[in-house]
């Protein structure tokens, strides 16, 4: 069974109303990442992407920044082919982990997920990231936004009126 449809498996039958996540790739992780996008978006969760969610017009990456402090949840994904991968992906990283900064201490916004064995850049390396290598392992993404849906509503953190376009 697939990455994703393992994924989809776990979520099957949860609800998480006006969800957003950013899913963060490197290109040579491309597919991967749309078929999760398209699979979050067959259970109600809106996902952020440059094709469908920007005007004619604007700035890639201002929205793209935007986009990732507006998330709920940024998943960025590792594979052999994201090492070493510089330019956008590199900088979306740096913003993605200075977005989860920003977080109230013991909350879930940066989720790195290891879709093969590789290394984190260091400063990830203090989140526990997910390896989808192993059994089981999607459910335990599903328990983060669990987790952190119960902590927002314990808190009474409301959703944010979004500036970017979420589909």
């Amino acid at each position: 069974m697939s990455i994703v449809n393992r994924i989809s498996e776990a979520l099957d039958g949860l609800k998480f109303p006006k969800c957003k996540i950013f899913v963060l790739n490197a290109s040579s992780d491309d597919k991967l990442a749309w078929d999760m996008i398209t699979m979050f978006r067959s259970h109600g969760i809106l996902c952020w992407d440059s094709q469908n969610c920007m005007l004619p017009g604007q700035v890639r990456e201002t929205e793209q920044e935007k986009a990732i402090f507006e998330a709920d949840f940024v998943i960025a994904i590792f594979s052999n082919g994201s090492q070493g991968a510089e330019g956008r992906y590199a900088a979306l990283l740096k913003i993605a982990y200075s977005a989860q900064q920003e977080r109230l201490e013991g909350g879930i916004k940066l989720i790195s997920v290891l879709i093969e064995s590789c290394q984190l850049p260091y400063e990830y390396r203090r989140y526990q990231p997910l390896d989808l290598t192993v059994q089981g392992s999607a459910i335990r993404l599903v328990e983060s936004f669990k987790t952190e849906y119960a902590r927002r509503k314990r808190l009474g953190i409301k959703p944010t009126k979004p500036e970017a376009i979420w589909l």
